[in-house]
């Protein structure tokens, strides 16, 4: 089993406000996956995703991919925290991963907020386009993201940053992605990824507010 994992800086324009990429990572994990708050400070936005809802991680706001259609695989989450100086002084949180599942995750200054816009799923396929949606003028930055189960990270489109990368794993395979400014983002354009190969997937858009 091989974990490729890629980080890069986000620089936001645009919207309410710059997002500033704080820090992130990602793995494969059955049990428990710690995601560290290293050079984040009180106010920062921890956005979390886990290729599977399962357990929700505490004190962050869930949000699931609907209903698992057409494939009945898992059903990746969205999670999302303003961080408090507790969480600062405790320094990382703790995700339940048992049963195994992908975890990324990302952390920002400036939005508050990370919210899902657009979701969809494939099945037998060689990848899996999202539709858009029309931003309302308040986004700092606009996330794009995909998994699916194959052994190599999806692509696509070229206009976004690579932000977390895991590749490889005995589950499969996800990258989370962003406009980097907001303003690049085609308002209400579909986004498109391929997985490489024939599989399940799903993609989704989130706003950073």
């Amino acid at each position: 089993m091989s974990i490729a994992i890629k980080l890069a800086s986000l620089w936001g324009q645009g919207g309410a406000g710059a997002a500033t990429f704080v820090g992130g990572g990602g793995g494969y994990s059955n049990g428990t996956f710690s995601v560290s708050y290293s050079g984040a400070q009180a106010g920062d936005l921890c956005v979390i995703w886990k290729t599977h809802q399962g357990v929700d991680v505490t004190g962050y706001t869930a949000q699931a991919m609907p209903a698992r259609t057409p494939w009945d695989g898992f059903n990746g989450a969205l999670y999302y925290r303003a961080l408090t100086s507790g969480d600062i002084s405790t320094g990382s949180v703790s995700v339940n991963t048992a049963g195994g599942c992908i975890t990324a995750y990302g952390i920002y200054r400036g939005p508050t907020t990370a919210i899902l816009q657009t979701t969809a799923k494939a099945a037998s396929a060689t990848g899996v386009t999202v539709s858009g949606f029309v931003k309302n003028g308040s986004e700092s930055g606009v996330l794009a993201g995909c998994f699916h189960q194959g052994s190599s990270a999806p692509t696509g489109p070229t206009v976004t940053n690579t932000r977390e990368s895991v590749a490889g794993t005995v589950f499969g395979s996800l990258r989370l992605s962003d406009y980097d400014p907001p303003s690049s983002y085609p308002t209400a354009g579909n986004v498109s990824w391929t997985f490489g190969a024939t599989t399940n997937g799903e993609a989704w858009l989130a706003a950073l507010r």
